[in-house]
């Protein structure tokens, strides 16, 4: 029986990946409704803890694209573990706190993503203490009732309402269309991809699934290009 459940670990199509991304997005949903109703039962440390379930299915939408672009055995081996990672997938919880207009979007990004960055291995320490008893270093016991409050199941649920607006599946034409323009782009920069987000709307743009007209991400590159 347990053979049924082993991970899958190989490449997937647009369509297997579309179809993933819709039920990540659903799931989230699905773990964000019952952290909200946790809260307003007073329940803060389950609370938390569901939140920080749904902001890792939230998170899956784009490690899910990772797989599907993936161009060689490296690169998707890594791509499924950090599918299957809890740091990996929330990376964005700290994401609602900071500034998210087009100017600082991809530098936040970057960000937060950086292998030097703590607040994914916080944010799974949260869970872990909004889950169970421990025994700390200091010879003290975290109780979760006792170490997760109001105050820290709101600021999940915030973290996760907002990645469940900016977090949108993808469908088959745009993610086909996507995997098209990043492998023209192997420089990982920001100013790299900056210039791949500029090439993938206007790709986008042309296939009628963005509106005619301006182009925000040119806009972006021909400011920064101009800063001292």
């Amino acid at each position: 029986m347990l053979d049924k459940f082993a991970p899958y670990k190989g490449k997937i199509n647009s369509a297997e990946a579309a179809l993933g991304m819709r039920h990540a997005a659903s799931n989230g949903a699905r773990l964000l409704e019952d952290a909200q109703s946790l809260f307003a039962a007073g329940r803060f440390p389950s609370a938390t803890a569901l939140a920080i379930l749904a902001i890792e299915e939230f998170g899956k939408i784009g490690q899910i694209r990772s797989i599907f672009i993936a161009d060689n055995a490296a690169a998707l081996k890594s791509s499924w573990r950090a599918f299957r990672s809890h740091t990996a997938k929330n990376v964005l919880w700290t994401a609602s706190n900071m500034d998210w207009s087009r100017s600082e979007f991809l530098g936040n990004v970057f960000a937060l993503s950086s292998p030097a960055s703590a607040h994914p291995a916080l944010g799974d320490l949260i869970k872990q203490l909004s889950f169970y008893v421990d025994l700390l270093a200091n010879g003290q016991w975290s109780v979760p009732a006792e170490v997760i409050d109001a105050a820290m199941a709101e600021r999940f649920i915030a973290s996760a309402q907002y990645l469940q607006r900016v977090s949108s599946p993808e469908c088959e034409e745009e993610l086909d269309i996507f995997a098209d323009v990043v492998k023209r782009y192997v420089e990982h920069t920001l100013e790299s991809a900056e210039a791949m987000q500029a090439d993938y709307y206007q790709r986008l743009q042309e296939a009628g699934l963005r509106p005619p007209g301006h182009n925000p991400w040119i806009g972006l590159i021909t400011r920064r290009a101009n800063e001292p």
